[in-house]
């Protein structure tokens, strides 16, 4: 066991009570991790901060986490060689939390690759045990959608598991603070409004058709689209579904023109309909890619109310527009290992397609990515035609020449310190990682938002114009 890191996320406000703003502010955060061997440590990053936690030879490790004004959760994600999972917690200011972290060796299968897993079990006590506790408790997606003999399971029985699912998980949620159980029932009610769609899209993936399942049917058809009480989410679902139904409604249409044409012509409450084209926008800006969206935005505009949702995403799309394929990439300056100051224009648009890649040490699956991102250097070593290059958002310098040294890296590496406040991350709308993109020869885009190295078909569908 290399390293742990904790990722705090400050997401849920202060509550009554034990959730409440105490005199402290801080968190005495404690713990121990009995199969720990080596050294390591834990890095703390909250809210741009980042700070280091030894861990003893014995794995025991004690910490004040300071500036608290809130509740806040936590992830402790273990570093171990290539994959990292994660045990959450919750920091109450004033409180003290304890963890006792164990865990098991094993492995994980992504596509060929084979990476190195590590099963962690988390046991509580203290301030925040039961808030942790929940945070901890198995996801809320585990259910059967397939019988012994291989057969979908009903309509009907999967919505029971849903419902055994929800009890258990409000189950767990008893003895936690008043603003903690409010949050996370929100969330469980929010979960709710897409479940019945999931087993509609399972079915679908497993090659069954939920349309024949009378009590799905049933379902869909009970849906008023003119009821401003059903979830605007659910709305979206029920739309998407009839749209697939009926090819020939709105033949001959992009898809996002058939689905606000749909919304425009069968929702008579002209408000109710503005607040649901103004969800499903927010979804449709939320992959970043805008290319051939222009009609459908113009579309959108004549339905939504302009509220401050459509200001927002009116905002979005127009500064997405300026990253449509065939724009020149915008220059900013990063950093190479040595600390020198490179611009990005200095390394795409030189004769060759760039392929980049933006991640961080501390982010999981971007570390799940980069066998697959070496596999892809390797296989085209010898093209002129293409470069790979890796751009870290760590916002510690240390662990990510530390994690470079380790994966002994042969492609371009550099740096952004500032992370996603740096300038770039705010022009490329890049808010999660791993973000993968495509320029072209003259240093144009080709895609913002370029298949991962491990979809493999996907990438090299998106690559072979430009490398042959």
């Amino acid at each position: 066991m290399k390293s742990l890191r904790l990722v705090a996320y400050a997401t849920l406000v202060a509550g009554w009570v034990a959730c409440s703003a105490q005199s402290e502010n801080s968190v005495l955060l404690t713990g121990n991790v009995p199969d720990y061997q080596g050294k390591g440590e834990f890095i703390l990053a909250r809210r741009g901060q980042s700070d280091t936690i030894p861990l003893q030879a014995d794995g025991s490790f004690s910490y004040e986490v300071k500036n608290l004004q809130k509740a806040e959760e936590g992830s402790l994600v273990l570093n171990y060689l290539k994959n990292k999972k994660s045990v959450h917690c919750y920091l109450i200011p004033g409180g003290k939390l304890d963890v006792k972290i164990t865990g098991a060796d094993g492995e994980i299968t992504i596509g060929d690759a084979t990476v190195p897993d590590y099963k962690l079990t988390a046991v509580f006590t203290g301030t925040g045990k039961k808030e942790s506790d929940y945070l901890n408790t198995p996801p809320f997606y585990n259910y059967v959608f397939k019988n012994a003999d291989g057969t979908p399971v009903t309509f009907e029985n999967y919505m029971n598991q849903i419902a055994e699912q929800k009890q258990r998980m409000h189950k767990a949620l008893e003895g936690t603070c008043e603003a903690f159980a409010k949050e996370k029932t929100a969330e469980l009610d929010l979960m709710m409004n897409d479940m019945e769609f999931i087993y509609y899209r399972r079915l679908k993936n497993d090659g069954n058709d939920a349309s024949k399942d009378a009590g799905f049917m049933a379902f869909v058809n009970s849906i008023d689209l003119n009821d401003p009480k059903v979830s605007p989410y659910l709305l979206i679902e029920v739309i998407d579904f009839r749209l697939e139904q009926s090819p020939d409604l709105y033949k001959g249409m992009d898809y996002g023109i058939r689905f606000f044409c749909y919304l425009r012509d069968n929702i008579a409450n002209k408000e109710w309909a503005g607040q649901v084209a103004d969800k499903r926008m927010t979804q449709m800006l939320s992959n970043s890619d805008v290319s051939g969206l222009a009609k459908t935005f113009e579309l959108y505009r004549t339905i939504s109310g302009k509220s401050e949702e459509f200001k927002e995403n009116e905002a979005i799309y127009n500064s997405l527009a300026k990253l449509l394929p065939g724009v020149k990439a915008t220059d900013f300056e990063m950093q190479d290992k040595e600390g020198k100051i490179v611009h990005f224009l200095d390394v795409v648009g030189k004769g060759k397609v760039t392929y980049i890649d933006f991640w961080a040490t501390w982010c999981g699956p971007c570390c799940l990515e980069i066998p697959f991102v070496e596999k892809k250097v390797e296989k085209y070593k010898d093209n002129p035609n293409i470069e790979f290059v890796s751009i870290s958002l760590d916002r510690d310098k240390k662990e990510w020449l530390d994690k470079l040294e380790k994966d002994n890296s042969s492609w371009q590496q550099y740096i952004i310190p500032d992370n996603f406040e740096s300038e770039f991350a705010k022009e490329y709308n890049i808010t999660f990682i791993p973000r993968f993109m495509l320029f072209d020869k003259e240093g144009k885009i080709i895609s913002i938002d370029a298949p991962r190295p491990s979809d493999d078909e996907a990438f090299e569908a998106l690559i072979a114009p430009y490398v042959k």
